[in-house]
Order: C-alpha cells, then sequence, then structure tokens
C-alpha cells in the first residue's frame, strides 16, 4: 500500500523528493545509506533555495509548514524527513539493503571476480549490517565462485612465468655481453630458461605473488592455496 499518508505532515517540497527517491529506487537497487545521503543533499538544496527567496519565500517554511520563517532548517529537522522518506520507501518495496546487499554480491563476485572478504567490507563500509551482508553472500553461487578464482589466478600465473622468463633471458643477455674473461663459465641449465617453467626459487616467488594477489581480491587463505596447488600441479605436468 502505497504510504504517502505517512507524509501528510510533509510540505510539498518534501514529498517531491519523496517522488524523486521512488523513481531512482525503481530503476536500480540502493541502500539505505546511499538514499540518506541523497535525501539530505535534496532538503539542504530546498532549504537553500527556498531560505534565498527562491520561490518567493523566506527562510524554510517551504519544508516546514508553519516553521518560524526567520529561521533556517535545522538539521535535526532534516535528519527527521529524511527517516520519514526512508520509511515510506521501504515500507513499500522500493528500498531494501538486502536486496541491494544480495545484487551488490552477485555482480562482484561473478562480474569483478572479488572474495567474500572484499564484497563483506565493502558493504560494511554503507553501514549495512553483518546479519544482512551474510545473508547476501550466501546467495553466491559457490561452484562459479570457485571457478572465477581459477580462471583469474589461471591467467596470473601465465603472467607471472612470462614476466620471469623475460627477466632471465634479459639477464642472460646481459651476461653474454661482459669481456672474454668472465665469460667461461658453465652453460645455464636452469628449467626457467630451457623448458619455459620456473626454477623452485621463481616458483616460491610467483607462488607468494599469486597467494597476495587473490588475499588483495578478498579470497581466504584456503581458498587462495587451493586454486594455486591446482594450477602449479596441472602446469608441472606439462
Amino acid at each position: 500500500m502505497n504510504r504517502r499518508d505517512d507524509l501528510s505532515g510533509l510540505a510539498t517540497d518534501a514529498v517531491r523528493i519523496l517522488e524523486r527517491m521512488r523513481h531512482l529506487c525503481s530503476v536500480r537497487e540502493y541502500c539505505t545509506s546511499d538514499i540518506r545521503q541523497k535525501v539530505m543533499k535534496a532538503l539542504d538544496t530546498s532549504d537553500s533555495r527556498v531560505g534565498t527567496g527562491g520561490d518567493g519565500d523566506s527562510g524554510s517554511a517551504g519544508l516546514f509548514p508553519g516553521h518560524d520563517e526567520r529561521s533556517s532548517c535545522g538539521e535535526s529537522d532534516r535528519s527527521g524527513i529524511a527517516g520519514r522518506i526512508i520509511e515510506s520507501l521501504k515500507a513499500d518495496g522500493y528500498l531494501s539493503d538486502l536486496r541491494y546487499a544480495t545484487a551488490f554480491a552477485r555482480d562482484k563476485s561473478s562480474l569483478s571476480g572479488w572474495g567474500a572478504g572484499k564484497i563483506r567490507y565493502a558493504l560494511s563500509i554503507k553501514g549495512i549490517d553483518s546479519e544482512t551482508v551474510g545473508a547476501a553472500l550466501n546467495e553466491i553461487d559457490a561452484s562459479r565462485a570457485s571457478d572465477r578464482l581459477d580462471r583469474l589466478l589461471s591467467a596470473k600465473y601465465k603472467s607471472l612465468t612470462a614476466s620471469a622468463r623475460s627477466s632471465r633471458m634479459m639477464s642472460g643477455a646481459a651476461e653474454g655481453m661482459v669481456p672474454d674473461a668472465a665469460c667461461h663459465t658453465e652453460p645455464d641449465t636452469d628449467s626457467s630458461l630451457n623448458d619455459g617453467h620456473p626454477s623452485a626459487g621463481t616458483d616460491y616467488v610467483i607462488r607468494r605473488k599469486l597467494i597476495a594477489f587473490a588475499l588483495g581480491r578478498g579470497y581466504s587463505y584456503e581458498e587462495a592455496v587451493r586454486a594455486i596447488n591446482g594450477i602449479m600441479n596441472v602446469n608441472s605436468m606439462k
């Protein structure tokens, strides 16, 4: 049921802001904190416009019928109106932190390759409670998230091994340019140059970088190690 009557004590400007928020929330999902910021900004703009005579009035009568026209709309007044607007949006189904968090978690997991840790942190910054965040994370397809991590780390592994081979080749070329007296050394038998696979030392460095990469994406250490072990085992058999 439409809750317009719940805001019957508000002036036209506040009702207009409510209608604007309804439109925004019908186009895409928003969380409470985002809408609160938008409402407060709109109230500030409306108060400033009315206070400067934009509608031929003075003070904040445009927002508060009967309000002392010589005084401006106070912070507590704006916060109260914002709260009532948000309550109306939630009651009518326009605004839902759970819907927002679920959509956010799914998009970041499937499209951006974020792990649960990074998603949880981003939602907490938005002021969404842990219970809601947990419910949203439960909606993520665990199998697809695991496959996404494998693809990300596989691509990163190829990039790191290619970079390591390139660096060693450049180092070998530089060594070939030293004076003859310094060139009587044993041939380089490092497997990272001869068969395209990283040596034990390089393998350790790459593993550390892959773990750091996965953790930075918000995946757990256990998830990272599982995926990295699989990738490196497959590549060692090639």
